[in-house]
């Protein structure tokens, strides 16, 4: 496990001890779920005239916003409220700014749908990351929403090659659509640091971790952690593209 993935599991550790704290981490995860990727959704859905992808764009709308449920219905049962993220903590948020506010303009060319499905793609990539190492923190003190991430990530496996069938439809050459998602996965990992970084500012500031642990420490190994491993890239930056196999699979 790489270095910053250790210290991801080791903060979201003792963020999930208490039941504040996992009620936090399961709203956002909800949040994200819901609001966020139904963004993409909104923008794209117009534009696709596919039969077969207007049903993957479907199904996958669906799923999320079932995903939105099981993560809220999680927090709840910690004792949380369900309520919309705070802005400083809404990784999409910051993926956009850095794409010069992408999704938030109108799509109107089969390129603005490739890219919107791209930026959805690296958002799935960082899913399926922060969920496994989200399952190792939740497991000891709550299995049941451990099992959660765990039933989550097998969907959002299969939205990763929804992401690649609808982008390769919209934009068909294979160089370029790799360059881009080359350069939307730099992009999410440097907003995703930003992010990470916030949120351990807001978990302090609203006294979700427990004692022992100072800011002034976690502030120190994020350092370190940057120093070593770098941008915090999800493992798939390093594999290689996957085999398309039929969408509605």
């Amino acid at each position: 496990m790489k270095l910053t993935d250790r210290l991801t599991v080791r903060f979201a550790s003792k963020l999930a001890s208490t039941p504040q704290g996992r009620a936090h981490i399961l709203n956002l995860a909800s949040d994200a779920e819901g609001s966020d990727e139904g963004r993409i959704f909104d923008a794209i859905e117009g534009m696709v005239q596919d039969d077969a992808l207007k049903k993957v764009v479907q199904r996958h709308r669906e799923d999320e916003l079932r995903h939105q449920k099981l993560f809220g219905d999680a927090a709840i049962r910690n004792g949380g409220k369900l309520h919309p993220a705070p802005p400083e903590l809404r990784l999409l948020d910051r993926i956009d700014d850095k794409t010069g506010g992408f999704l938030s303009k109108p799509i109107t060319t089969e390129r603005d749908a490739a890219m919107a499905y791209l930026v959805l793609l690296v958002v799935e990539e960082r899913a399926l990351n922060q969920f496994a190492l989200l399952e190792q923190a939740f497991r000891p003190v709550d299995p049941a929403s451990a099992d959660v991430f765990v039933q989550i990530s097998k969907d959002e496996a299969r939205h990763l090659r929804y992401c690649h069938a609808v982008a390769k439809k919209y934009l068909p050459d294979d160089t370029e659509r790799q360059a881009e998602i080359v350069r939307l996965r730099q992009l999410e990992a440097e907003a995703f640091r930003e992010n990470q970084m916030a949120m351990m500012d807001f978990a302090f500031e609203h006294n979700l971790m427990p004692g022992g642990f100072t800011q002034v420490m976690w502030g120190f190994l994020g350092n370190m952690g940057r120093a070593l491993g770098g941008l915090p890239f999800t493992r798939f930056a390093s594999e290689p593209l996957p085999a398309l196999t039929p969408v509605g699979a």
